[in-house]
């Protein structure tokens, strides 16, 4: 499968306004805390995945 032109176009507009996204709500987070946040997240989905909650 491939994009056509406008489908690339669309993608990069896309992905360019989720990288901004991503900068603003990460802001003040270092690499280090957001791994652990998503160490944390995991753990927490293997609990509730055990619970079935």
């Amino acid at each position: 499968m491939q994009l056509t032109d406008t489908g690339r176009k669309v993608y990069q507009e896309v992905r360019a306004a989720i990288d901004e996204f991503e900068r603003e709500i990460l802001r003040g987070i270092s690499e280090e805390e957001q791994l652990e946040g998503i160490r944390l997240m995991s753990e927490i989905r293997n609990n509730l995945m055990q619970g079935e909650l």
